[in-house]
């Protein structure tokens, strides 16, 4: 079983509490969704280039792929910061790109808005923004199954 720990759009506002710290102490793995490249620079100088797995978003400056795709005991994960997907007028674009990769779950950032969906079979999770709603996703990962929780600071 792998514990992942999954935030986005930090805006280099990371918060400092030790609660915080030592959830993704205990993690195995952190994502970061983009939107805080400084936090993302930061999160692997203490974890690890291993521990940390990251896209960045639109205030990173970053022109590159728009998503990039993770294997976790044996669960495909579409992360993205989902600017160029639209998600914040429609989410059929980023549940058809999860659908055309055979991708079951999709992480995506940039609302700052912490919420799940279920479209076309596909479960998109948003964590919020851990910079300025305090909010981030907590997931267990284990053969092939995956349980998920927004938790609220």
């Amino acid at each position: 079983m792998k514990n992942v720990i999954v935030i986005s759009d930090s805006h280099e506002m990371m918060p400092r509490d030790d609660a915080l710290w030592q959830v993704l102490d205990e993690a195995d793995y952190i994502i970061h969704l983009g939107d805080g490249i400084k936090d993302i620079n930061i999160l692997k100088q203490i974890y690890g280039k291993e521990k940390v797995i990251y896209v960045l978003g639109n205030c990173d400056t970053y022109n590159g792929e728009p998503f990039k795709i993770v294997e976790i005991e044996g669960v495909k994960l579409l992360l993205t910061h989902g600017h160029k997907f639209g998600v914040k007028n429609d989410l059929t674009d980023l549940a058809f790109e999860c659908k055309y990769q055979n991708v079951q779950y999709g992480f995506y950032g940039h609302t700052h808005i912490a919420k799940v969906d279920e479209i076309e079979g596909v479960t998109l999770i948003n964590p919020g923004s851990i910079g300025f709603g305090n909010s981030y996703c907590y997931v267990n990962i284990a053969k092939n199954n995956l349980v998920y929780k927004i938790v609220q600071r």
